[in-house]
């Protein structure tokens, strides 16, 4: 881990294969799985048109099934729209991050 990923209330965000590769967005996302999992354990991830998003969409999903979660993808998605359909199951993104700007990119 390098000093420019950045963690906070707002979920990870960092460089793209530098400081944020796909076995770390499996990590957060299996963590986020247990995590989710003891309440609901079926996920929503969507992504973003970033050229990262299908790698770390896939990275997601592994994390998550790794986790015990069932996961529903909506694929490309905007955010708005994402947030929406997410109300009625546990959200988790594999990178709709509108704060994080290319080459960086980030899991609300």
């Amino acid at each position: 881990m390098t000093d420019t990923l950045m963690v906070g209330v707002s979920g990870v965000r960092g460089i793209v294969d530098k400081d944020l590769t796909p076995d770390i967005v499996a990590r957060w996302a299996r963590a986020f799985g247990r995590w989710a999992g003891e309440r609901k354990p079926l996920v929503v991830v969507g992504r973003d048109s970033r050229p990262s998003g299908p790698r770390f969409a896939r990275a997601v999903h592994e994390g998550l099934i790794a986790a015990g979660c069932d996961v529903i993808d909506v694929g490309l998605v905007p955010t708005p729209r994402f947030s929406w359909r997410s109300r009625s199951t546990t959200p988790a993104a594999a990178s709709p991050s509108p704060r994080a700007t290319i080459p960086a990119n980030g899991m609300p």
